[in-house]
């Protein structure tokens, strides 16, 4: 007999004032997150349809800035065409993942992106994810840990014209502006520069030994 495919129809769902925690504890210290006044709202979510549901969402982060995206998702692929604006959102619960890399501190930063993000639902050849728009990185204050010291700061980067594809990967920035930069930059006797003392040294992984018991190549 002929199976029937379950269908999901819904003219709408509201969800207000939510809050979410996000915590990663790969990282140490753990890189946790917090959302809160989440508004999400879905207009003719219909697994079955193939026009796409209409999405809005805004919410704010526990740490500092907003979110909010608004547009089209398709149901049956993930497909999404939204206008997407982040204000004022502060970078320094990033600080677990910078750590990984570099010898420095993050002591202060704030970004901001508005524009159009597309994902998946195109033709074969089309990119993964696509977003086009503005952005800007401001109050940025870095510093050295041993010993304690500014390394690099500025009041504000910011170009509106910066294009980023992913599968392809490719970034295009048109004019960048920058304003107040200040950094401690140095060039020794031996040519080197001050930037690789701040870069920490990955530790590479020995191969692990077989297991006791593991069965050796076979000799003829």
């Amino acid at each position: 007999t002929a199976t029937t495919s379950w269908r999901v129809a819904v003219k709408q769902i509201d969800l207000n004032q939510a809050s979410a925690q996000f915590a990663d504890r790969r990282q140490v210290p753990p890189f946790a997150i917090g959302v809160d006044k989440i508004a999400l709202q879905l207009v003719a979510l219909d697994t079955g349809a193939s026009e796409p549901m209409q999405v809005e969402l805004g919410a704010t982060l526990r740490s500092g800035g907003t979110l909010a995206a608004k547009g089209a998702v398709q149901v049956n692929n993930g497909a999404a065409d939204l206008q997407l604006a982040i204000d004022g959102v502060v970078l320094a619960p990033v600080q677990s993942y910078l750590a990984q890399y570099l010898d420095l501190a993050l002591r202060s930063g704030l970004a901001s992106t508005q524009g159009r993000l597309q994902l998946g639902g195109g033709a074969a050849s089309s990119p993964q994810l696509s977003y086009v728009g503005g952005f800007s990185l401001d109050a940025l204050q870095l510093q050295e840990n041993d010993p304690q010291r500014p390394f690099l700061s500025w009041k504000s980067v910011r170009t509106d014209d910066l294009s980023l594809t992913l599968v392809p990967d490719k970034l295009d920035v048109g004019e960048l502006q920058v304003n107040g930069l200040d950094g401690r930059f140095i060039i020794a006797q031996d040519q080197s520069i001050n930037l690789t003392d701040v870069l920490k040294k990955q530790e590479s992984k020995a191969p692990q030994a077989p297991a006791a018991g593991a069965n050796g190549p076979v000799q003829e």
